[in-house]
């Protein structure tokens, strides 16, 4: 049989697990909103984060959206808004996450919090994009009439040199100050500004001979690009002949 207090015991264990249980079922109702996923993850393009709310009042209600991590908001990532909107005639549950130019070595978070509830929270893992050096790859060309260079990309990624870019990245490209040759005048580039297509690791320029002048035979190209495009030197050095593109007159008039 059981003794009166281990009846008194078991009464007590019984009457705490109830408090708690009931304890537990009001902070669950007195959440009002969760996020569709409690993680994300995103490496290139734009991410919808949906906002889940218990009831969409007649009345519009402003939820301000806290954004912490260690993503930082304007260079790592954008957002298209900084709040949602729950009821009304205009309510607005998404929130775009759109990211940017994460380049470094290991993914970043974004900790999303709408309003003081701590319940609604969710992480977007940002991960990193794949860094790339660029080359010319040939430090000298004869040109004629016309001339194709072609600016090659490499990732930087281990050991993996099967490099296929991203996203779209528009490429200028800059004749340096020690060329003698006149952009305009001896020569003319056709493709200035162009674009390195996503899925592909090259790039090609048309150079077109205009007028040639003894002493202005030199003709220097760079791409305008830099670490912060996720873009490096090949090699990591400054070595002229790798990163810089030299072309040559071959004949005077």
């Amino acid at each position: 049989m059981i003794g009166n207090d281990m009846k008194k015991a078991l009464f007590f264990l019984l009457t705490l697990f109830l408090v708690l249980l009931s304890s537990c079922k009001e902070s669950d109702d007195e959440s009002v909103m969760r996020f569709a996923r409690k993680v994300y993850t995103l490496n290139t393009g734009t991410l919808a984060v949906e906002l889940v709310p218990n009831d969409h009042p007649a009345t519009a209600t402003e939820v301000p959206v806290t954004f912490g991590g260690t993503a930082v908001m304007g260079k790592d990532y954008t957002v298209s808004d900084t709040k949602y909107i729950i009821g009304g005639d205009k309510e607005q549950l998404t929130i775009n996450v759109s990211s940017k130019n994460n380049f470094s070595d290991s993914v970043k978070t974004i900790i999303m919090q709408a309003g003081s509830d701590a319940n609604a929270t969710t992480i977007i893992n940002l991960e990193p994009r794949t860094k790339a050096v660029y080359t010319f790859g040939q430090k000298t060309n004869i040109i004629s009439e016309e001339q194709s260079v072609t600016l090659t990309f490499i990732s930087m990624n281990g050991n993996d040199l099967g490099y296929k870019n991203e996203f779209d990245m528009p490429v200028t490209l800059d004749v340096d100050s020690s060329s003698t040759a006149v952009e305009g005048v001896n020569f003319e580039i056709e493709n200035k500004k162009d674009t390195l297509k996503a899925g592909k690791s090259s790039l090609t320029f048309n150079i077109k001979t205009l007028k040639r002048e003894k002493g202005k035979d030199k003709i220097v190209l760079r791409p305008h690009l830099s670490e912060e495009e996720g873009v490096l030197r090949w090699p990591l050095s400054d070595d002229y002949a790798e990163h810089h593109q030299l072309l040559c007159f071959g004949s005077f008039r």
